[in-house]
């Protein structure tokens, strides 16, 4: 099977763009050339590969024909680059696995405006990012996985560190006699989603096990900690992210000398080794800064 390079290209366009009529635009094609392309690349593979919505979504055959494009247009770049040629004027679209914790802390440290990348940031829980490396949906996630995923590189890179917090006033009202199991069970906890499990890390840390407390969940890091000011529930919030709250008195630690750490790592695919191995170098050496590496 021969796969067209321009057809592929209108595939990965489309999935990033989310829109024929916005891939159409980018390359400088009619909407119905792109139509054309994607349809005669399906007929080729044999299956769909977009899903026609708003936006336009890719089958798992697309988005993994979509990820193959874009890795054989690194590879072409990295090799014009290495023989003296010019590797291209538009900046490389790479797509990276990025939790939300890092993305409001530290991460933009380590980006600069001499990367000439286009940056599609996928936000998970770093529990669940091996997937999308597996599939080659990233070139990049942070996890908690300290065993290279399969054609990957693995990078250390310290520990998260969360502080289990809440209002004065809510730490009054549920906590008065101390932070226990029993007090534990009736105070509400506010979540990122249901994949954010810190909460039950820490309790199983400081009391041997967890319990089932009444549950909030807000995927938004503004919103959660402003829940959290107004007396809705307790959570755990990355140190960074909370601790000009706690300076400020309008969040306080629930318990003294108590704090849940996790350890990070920063994997990528060997394939895209060469092309973001100086935005690889930038995230270590910034990480290694403001992260506890022991």
């Amino acid at each position: 099977m021969k796969l067209d390079p321009e057809r592929l290209r209108t595939l990965s366009t489309v999935l990033r763009t989310g829109s024929f009529e916005a891939a159409a635009k980018e390359m400088g094609i009619t909407q119905s050339a792109v139509s054309q392309r994607i349809k005669h690349l399906e007929e080729v593979i044999g299956s769909r590969l977009v899903r026609r919505e708003v936006p336009c979504l890719g089958t798992e055959t697309g988005l993994r024909i979509a990820a193959h494009s874009e890795q054989v247009e690194a590879l072409e770049r990295v090799l014009a680059r290495e023989l003296g040629h010019k590797a291209g004027d538009s900046p490389v679209p790479i797509s990276l696995a990025v939790n939300v914790d890092t993305l409001s802390s530290w991460f933009f440290d380590a980006l600069n405006t001499d990367q000439e990348f286009l940056f599609d940031f996928r936000v998970d829980h770093p529990e669940y990012t091996d997937a999308l490396l597996e599939s080659g949906q990233v070139v990049g996630a942070f996890t908690h996985s300290p065993k290279p995923i399969a054609g990957c590189d693995c990078h250390a890179l310290g520990y998260m560190t969360y502080l289990p917090v809440a209002s004065p006033k809510f730490v009054e009202t549920y906590f008065a006699d101390g932070v226990t199991l029993e007090s534990l069970s009736r105070a509400p906890v506010i979540r990122f989603n249901p994949k954010d499990l810190a909460w039950q890390s820490w309790m199983e840390q400081e009391f041997g096990k967890s319990i089932s407390p009444p549950l909030h969940s807000l995927p938004s890091e503004t919103g959660f900690i402003k829940m959290m000011r107004v007396g809705l529930g307790w959570g755990m919030e990355h140190i960074d992210v909370i601790n000009e709250e706690i300076d400020s008195g309008r969040l306080v630690p629930l318990m003294k000398n108590t704090s849940w750490r996790v350890p990070l790592y920063w994997q990528t695919s060997r394939i895209w080794r060469n092309t973001i191995a100086e935005l690889t170098r930038s995230i270590c050496q910034t990480a290694r800064t403001k992260l506890p590496q022991s």
